[in-house]
């Protein structure tokens, strides 16, 4: 399975080391392009997200090449990248990741055959891989009506902190045939405990996603998420509290008819505005089943 998206986001970030620190606070886009390739292999579910950062001169520039080196578009998000200065909050230039079939047990996988036997090398996902498309959410267990509603959950980690953040997904709609998701994120916190520094990371928010009947990858995605990192500091016999990590994001990704190869990205059949129709259909979706439901209602 291979997919083209265009990601537009912006993130609010405000980021302090201790108390005493001052808030750094910074807002930029996150946005260019995520190739997505994914297959199943040995039972399990692959993927493997290349994102661009780039801005939209990048994007023209690469649509009149017809095709354009892989390594440029690198050079140039990594020039982009280093601009923004927040490397933890940023994606990598790859990103390879594994599931069960289901979408659940994710884990990175750069090398999976020794991660599925030896428990201590399986890693979660890092905060910026959270909107990859495929991440959320699981399948649903049957009856798949519209109205259906279940609980699943994502593992991610920031810094050496580990987290299984939970989630409620509803099946809103079909349009016409292709499922209409809404995730809400209730915003639990869950608290990874240190000798000398405990991290408790609360996430919030909410988005739509309409997956594709023909091979299950998302057409179109939006949402608003809040993720909130607070440490506890224990040092001679004292405790402080500090919110090191106030982390918003507004994104939206919608798919392109675009197509890459291990060398080259074609761009050549993307309009100007890189649009897509279903990337509207997320405006004009009908509300869920339950109204008391925000699952469907991004901020």
């Amino acid at each position: 399975m291979l997919a083209t998206y265009r990601l537009i986001s912006k993130c609010i970030v405000s980021t302090r080391e201790t108390q005493a620190d001052p808030l750094i606070k910074r807002t930029y886009e996150r946005s260019g392009l995520m190739l997505f390739l994914a297959g199943v292999s040995v039972g399990r579910f692959a993927r493997r997200c290349n994102e661009f950062v780039l801005t939209a001169d990048q994007l023209e520039s690469a649509r009149k090449l017809l095709q354009t080196p892989k390594t440029l578009l690198r050079e140039q998000s990594e020039v982009n990248r280093l601009a923004v200065a927040e490397p933890d909050l940023l994606p990598a230039s790859e990103s390879t990741l594994d599931s069960d079939l289901s979408g659940n047990d994710l884990m990175q996988s750069a090398d999976l055959g020794k991660v599925l036997h030896d428990e201590r090398l399986r890693l979660p996902l890092f905060l910026y891989e959270f909107i990859y498309p495929s991440i959320m959410p699981s399948v649903p267990p049957p009856p798949r009506d519209v109205g259906k509603v279940w609980l699943s959950s994502v593992p991610l980690q920031y810094g050496s902190a580990k987290f299984n953040i939970p989630y409620e997904a509803t099946l809103i709609a079909k349009l016409p045939d292709n499922p209409l998701f809404g995730i809400n994120l209730p915003g639990t916190p869950m608290t990874f405990p240190g000798a000398e520094v405990s991290l408790t990371l609360n996430i919030s928010g909410s988005l739509r996603m309409l997956a594709s009947s023909d091979d299950g990858a998302p057409l179109a995605s939006r949402g608003a998420v809040r993720m909130i990192c607070d440490a506890t500091i224990v040092k001679f016999g004292e405790t402080s509290e500090c919110r090191i990590l106030d982390y918003q994001l507004t994104f939206a990704y919608h798919r392109i008819p675009a197509r890459f190869d291990d060398e080259f990205v074609y761009l050549g059949g993307c309009d100007p505005a890189f649009s897509n129709p279903y990337a509207a259909a997320l405006e004009t979706a009908p509300p869920p089943a339950s109204p008391s439901n925000p699952a469907t209602n991004p901020p």
